[in-house]
């Protein structure tokens, strides 16, 4: 009996024991889960930060640099040596050597490679401004990345850029009607010339008076009187100090778009992709290799499918695509362009503005968030910068396009430069407009001189080159049409037209899906 008591009670212990083991192993694991899901987190929130970025950056340089190595020579190179873009490297048509090419990921290796004193010391030097100008824009003194919307902010900050009196006519023009625009919150005119030119002139006079009225949201940056040199990057420089997370931009002579397309479809596209460049003057790279073509077009189509979501396509498109979008699709990637090893050439499409498959966005009629202004003037990126200072062209917004799609590993979307009425809608789908209009072509003929051939070749030397120093062009851009019926595929197209297209090119509002309720994403912010 006694010993049965004494089994009896070293079987109640074990099995309390093994409870309190049981309930500290589910602690542990609890414990662990907890640590695992918080590591996560973080992770995921330092990958926002310019340390995570740059890693991500070198990482895709370095896969797309062994895919170009692993690629067997192309068949038709040999006939392609005239065009065989490394020549280019060795006898541009400026002068100005090429870029290294990969040559982003050292220059972020050897950023990262510094001490946080070196690069402590380094940022409070005279060529870089204090990054911290705004809470979100640093942590822990790194330059972070904007979200991907941001459905909080209502107001902007334009800013416009000049140094000649010639243009102010325009310039004041285009900035009282932005001026009267109700999103409008600030206006900084980045002016790279002495303040003498100003106080000279009738018009700058008038900025002026404007400038120093407290009620009037023009703010004037004296470039020169805070030790900036007369340089088109000034725009972007974060001396500016933008007040607001949105900033919208124009060129000096224009042109300026109506409120209707800035503020009620430009802003509103913005605010749903605020990690990206927006714009409506969207510029295509086009590709000389059987290669990048065939990946240009599959891009496209993911790049439809992510911006579509998981909402349904065309019949025909689904078929093409493989089924509804938003089931394990894969995402749209960046094209590796192995310019030395395939000799591949890309070339500049100046001929017209497409919504689909535009790489870059020229300047005038943009949208970028202020975060990015800490980046373009990052020290690791002192060399992208001097190449656009050394260019003749000056291409500012080749690289300042193609870096912001490196940094957010996106391409910039597109919306359309203006609304037509609503009467106009009928004619507008009979007949999309997908030339150049009239203006628009004179307005590129200032930028020609007296050689337009000359000037096409060293515009796509600088495409090439800056390019290729990343190792890669963006997926390419959707239309504001995506995932609705005016969204056409073309079977039969001429070389001046991409595959997709919209119609009609330039939408009345009530087509236009992310500002009307119910349409494709209008939910993201609403209105």
């Amino acid at each position: 009996e006694k010993q049965k008591n004494a089994d009896e009670n070293k079987s109640y212990h074990n099995a309390a024991m093994q409870s309190v083991v049981t309930k500290k192993d589910n602690v542990l694991q609890k414990k662990e889960e907890q640590n695992t899901l918080l590591k996560s987190i973080v992770e995921k929130k330092t990958d926002i930060y310019e340390t995570g970025v740059f890693r991500r950056i070198i990482e895709r340089v370095e896969s797309h640099e062994d895919t170009c190595s692993s690629l067997p020579v192309s068949p038709d190179i040999e006939e392609r040596k005239d065009t065989h873009a490394a020549l280019w490297a060795k006898n541009t048509t400026t002068g100005l050597p090429f870029l290294p090419e990969f040559g982003i990921a050292r220059a972020f290796k050897d950023w990262l490679s510094l001490s946080s004193e070196e690069k402590i010391k380094i940022r409070s030097g005279a060529n870089y401004s204090p990054p911290a100008l705004h809470g979100e824009e640093m942590g822990a003194g790194e330059c972070r990345l904007p979200p991907s919307s941001s459905c909080h902010v209502s107001n902007v900050t334009a800013v416009l850029m000049s140094h000649a009196t010639n243009r102010l006519v325009t310039l004041t023009l285009g900035l009282k009607g932005i001026a009267s625009w109700s999103m409008v919150g600030e206006i900084i005119l980045v002016w790279n010339s002495d303040r003498s030119l100003l106080e000279n002139d009738k018009n700058g006079q008038r900025l002026l008076y404007w400038h120093n009225l407290s009620t009037h949201p023009l703010r004037i940056f004296f470039s020169l009187e805070n030790g900036l040199p007369n340089c088109l990057l000034n725009r972007y420089h974060p001396m500016i100090q933008p007040k607001y997370e949105a900033l919208m931009y124009f060129d000096d002579d224009g042109p300026f778009f109506s409120e209707a397309a800035m503020s009620t479809v430009g802003f509103e596209l913005w605010r749903r992709n605020s990690d990206v460049q927006v714009g409506c003057f969207p510029r295509n790279i086009r590709f000389n290799s059987k290669r990048m073509l065939e990946a240009e077009k599959e891009m496209t189509l993911r790049s439809i499918q992510q911006a579509v979501g998981s909402q349904g396509i065309g019949a025909e498109m689904q078929e093409e695509v493989g089924g509804k979008v938003g089931d394990g699709q894969k995402q749209p990637e960046f094209i590796p362009t192995c310019r030395t090893t395939e000799g591949e050439k890309l070339t500049n499409n100046y001929n017209t503005f497409p919504h689909f498959a535009a790489h870059f966005i020229l300047p005038s009629g943009s949208f970028l968030h202020r975060n990015y202004l800490c980046f373009i003037f990052h020290p690791a990126l002192e060399e992208l910068r001097r190449y656009v200072l050394d260019h003749p062209t000056k291409p500012d917004d080749i690289t300042m396009s193609s870096l912001v799609s490196q940094l957010s590993g996106k391409a910039p979307r597109v919306f359309p430069r203006r609304i037509n009425e609503q009467k106009q809608e009928a004619e507008s789908n009979t007949a999309p407009m997908l030339e150049t209009p009239a203006e628009e072509q004179n307005r590129r003929r200032l930028l020609w001189t007296d050689n337009m051939d000359i000037w096409a070749e060293i515009r796509e030397e600088a495409i090439n080159s800056v390019n290729g120093y990343f190792g890669s062009v963006n997926p390419g851009s959707v239309g504001w049409c995506a995932g609705t019926e005016y969204h056409k595929e073309k079977k039969k197209f001429s070389k001046m037209e991409k595959h997709h297209q919209c119609e009609p090119y330039f939408p009345t509002l009530n087509l236009v899906p992310w500002i009307n309720e119910g349409m494709l994403g209008y939910n993201q912010c609403g209105l």
